[in-house]
Formats: structure tokens, C-alpha cells, sequence
């Protein structure tokens, strides 16, 4: 029992598989708690289901989480061209699985500046 949501390959944005406290590494010792902004992709069950969380969460093994280090890279943007790809890819189906080997796979395209820099407007400007 916890207020910590563990997510796993739903269709819905906030829907947890539960909730727990950080006593779960007592019983799965390597648990992952992800705490900021992360992209979750769900390999399985709804897969190719790509959501955007910004809390402290878990994840079970049927979810892949990325976290953006660039400050120059909008996660919002890499969300939106990551289900995009994997839509036009033909991965969003059922029985399909997209885990981490087949995930890194995919490539998707940030633009950048005259200077060769990613371009930070142009990812915003995608959204208004």
C-alpha cells in the first residue's frame, strides 16, 4: 500500500497498475522509483503507447522509460515524433512486442538550427 503509482502497459494516460511505498524493494529489491519528467512507451498489452509523466513512479517489465537529458530536446516533441514512428512503423499492434533491442531501433528526427544545434522553437512550434 502506497501512493506511488506502478505503471504498466495501459492505454490510459493515469491509469496505475497500483499504488505502493518505497517498502516494494524490500520485496523486489530492484525496483526502479523514476522521479521527473520521463517518456514511457508500453512494449506490450497497448503497445506503442507512448505517455509523458512528470512524479515519482515504477514501472513494471512490460514498460520502457526514457528520460531526455538534452535540455535542447523537448520531451513533449520526442513524444510526439516517437508515436508517430512507431505508428507509421506498424507497431502499434496487438501481439506485437516493442522492448528495449527493438525500441532503440527507431529513429526519429529533431530539427535543428543554421548552427547545427538542436532547434528548440521548432519543437515548440510543432504544438501551436
Amino acid at each position: 500500500r502506497g501512493d506511488i503509482p506502478v505503471y504498466s502497459a495501459s492505454k490510459f494516460d493515469k491509469e496505475a497498475l497500483g499504488y505502493v511505498s518505497d517498502k516494494i524493494t524490500r520485496i523486489v529489491p530492484k525496483a526502479i522509483k523514476f522521479k521527473g519528467e520521463y517518456i514511457t512507451v508500453n512494449a506490450d498489452g497497448s503497445v506503442g503507447k507512448v505517455f509523458l509523466r512528470n512524479e515519482e513512479f515504477y514501472a513494471n517489465d512490460v514498460l520502457n522509460v526514457i528520460k531526455v537529458v538534452n535540455n535542447k530536446i523537448l520531451p513533449k516533441y520526442v513524444l510526439y515524433e516517437l508515436q508517430h514512428r512507431i505508428v507509421s512503423l506498424g507497431y502499434a499492434t496487438w501481439g506485437y512486442k516493442l522492448y528495449k533491442e527493438k525500441l532503440r531501433k527507431i529513429d526519429i528526427r529533431i530539427p535543428i538550427n543554421k548552427s547545427g544545434e538542436f532547434d528548440v522553437e521548432r519543437q515548440e512550434n510543432i504544438f501551436n
